[in-house]
């Protein structure tokens, strides 16, 4: 889903009411990239899970969407491992880290990534962030400019808050709910994903880590309660991102969508559905370029790259042209 979307419907996405009722499983095995699986203490009572795929070099933290958990990049991640020592983070109340009662607002969420730096012996860091999880690392560059060397914002300079105050905003078109097939496994789940965001394939390890499953692999409902991630999603909203403080040099990649295709990989050929779809997508464009451009405004030192045509989860579509885009700036 792409972040043109109003705020409230990506929180939607992330978390989706639950699609049947049950007790939760075991949670299944998924070593479908080399990595191990961690946890560092952040505060009392908060434990977060994070992936050392290793390598060597400098190091380079990966922050996942609202929703996502570290696991969304285990075919990314091993494409960096040769330039730096990759680390990929979840953040509390998502995946297997802990879902604490509070704690959700965006400096606390970058606090988190500090007290996990610290955790893991890293004092100064790369750090590439998807969707919402560019407030948390402009939050954590605009309080600790000592601890980041450099930002990638992937499809993640968004404000929020403007975001969320959009008017007059046309319906998106209904995405189409799984089907029993849909629901039968996590890999079964994984490729209904992969459907949705337009993309080849969608790691079934995260939606291991984020679904809950019956003991003979059905899914029952997400990991994560939706007021968890409504939670995440008024603090992102909270305020405009401080831009203009961010000290580190950075770099946004931005998914520029030319097409109703490029927003919903999913739509039909229904007329009517063709005439909701082209009505929000004439919104979002006008949208999503104030953005860019107030981002270009407010970091005029930053660079910024526009892949035209292709989906928010562009780095598991175009894995190896935005890895090269993050290599080629974070070791000029």
């Amino acid at each position: 889903m792409h972040p043109s979307w109003s705020l409230s419907l990506v929180l939607a996405f992330a978390a989706p009411a639950a699609v049947c009722s049950g007790t939760s499983a075991p949670m299944p095995s998924a070593d479908s990239a080399p990595r191990a699986s961690l946890f560092a203490n952040a505060a009392p009572g908060v434990r977060l899970q994070y992936l050392d795929f290793g390598g060597s070099g400098d190091t380079l933290i990966l922050l996942a969407g609202a929703g996502n958990s570290a696991y969304i990049f285990d075919y990314f991640a091993p494409l960096l491992t040769d330039s730096f020592h990759v680390y990929a983070m979840t953040r509390r109340g998502f995946g297997e880290s802990s879902r604490p009662a509070s704690g959700y607002d965006t400096k606390t969420l970058s606090e988190d990534i500090l007290a996990f730096m610290d955790v893991v012996g890293v004092t100064r860091a790369d750090i590439v962030g998807h969707s919402i999880a560019g407030a948390e690392m402009t939050r954590l560059a605009d309080d600790h400019p000592d601890r980041v060397n450099k930002l990638v914002y992937l499809d993640a300079a968004y404000d929020w808050l403007l975001m969320s105050e959009a008017t007059m905003i046309p319906s998106p078109p209904a995405q189409p709910r799984p089907d029993t097939s849909d629901l039968a496994s996590p890999r079964a789940f994984a490729a209904y994903l992969a459907k949705m965001e337009g993309v080849p394939d969608y790691p079934e390890s995260d939606v291991i880590a984020t679904w809950i499953f019956s003991s003979n692999g059905r899914l029952l409902r997400p990991v994560t309660p939706a007021a968890i991630v409504a939670a995440v999603g008024t603090g992102a909203a909270a305020r405009h991102p401080d831009y203009a403080d961010v000290r580190a040099p950075a770099l946004a990649i931005y998914t520029v969508p030319e097409s109703t295709k490029d927003m919903f990989p999913w739509i039909s050929r229904s007329q009517a559905q063709a005439r909701v779809a082209a009505a929000y997508f004439t919104f979002a464009q006008a949208l999503l370029a104030t953005q860019r451009a107030n981002f270009s405004a407010a970091a005029p030192k930053a660079s910024v790259v526009e892949m035209t045509g292709l989906p928010h989860y562009v780095f598991l579509l175009e894995p190896n042209v935005v890895a090269q885009y993050i290599k080629t700036f974070l070791l000029q």
